[in-house]
């Protein structure tokens, strides 16, 4: 299949992508928009506030698993200009050095580790709890072979 078929074929999501998000906003600023007419202490629709900021924190972090996934199989596909992943970061979503870093590390690292796709793509686990698993895998994948410690201490005696 080539390159113009698959770009064809994304097309379609990515059209539908741009609308579903257009329709969140809208229904977003809607409920926003109630809200800012509710009297303080109007305790009949103060759970549906909080329902729709659960739903929203959801998303969020299910959109940011699923960037971390795009930006992994971006790094994979895409040839990228000397800079580099974290440079185009930078550039097209308006984020810090920082930021851009710890994106591009967690993609790096998140691209390695397909078992983690379905609960980043959910929501269920948070980009604070994708940064831990991510330093936690590589840690246990360059742990010494057969189990043993390095007593960093001793090694360092004996040179």
């Amino acid at each position: 299949m080539g390159v113009d078929s698959f770009e064809q074929r994304m097309r379609g999501p990515f059209a539908r992508l741009v609308a579903a998000n257009k329709q969140a906003d809208e229904a977003v600023a809607e409920i926003l928009d109630l809200a800012r007419e509710m009297d303080i202490g109007d305790r009949k629709s103060d759970g549906v506030l909080l329902e729709a900021a659960e739903v929203i924190g959801t998303c969020e972090q299910a959109k940011h698993g699923q960037l971390i996934q795009l930006l992994a199989q971006a790094e994979r596909i895409v040839e990228m200009p000397r800079a580099g992943l974290k440079a185009w970061i930078g550039a097209h979503l308006d984020v810090t050095s920082s930021k851009a870093d710890s994106l591009a590390d967690a993609a790096r690292r998140i691209g390695a580790m397909p078992e983690l796709a379905e609960p980043l793509f959910s929501g269920r686990v948070g980009a604070d709890t994708v940064r831990v698993l991510a330093r936690t895998a590589q840690a246990v994948r360059h742990k010494p072979e057969c189990g043993h410690r390095v007593d960093r201490d001793a090694a360092d005696r004996d040179r």
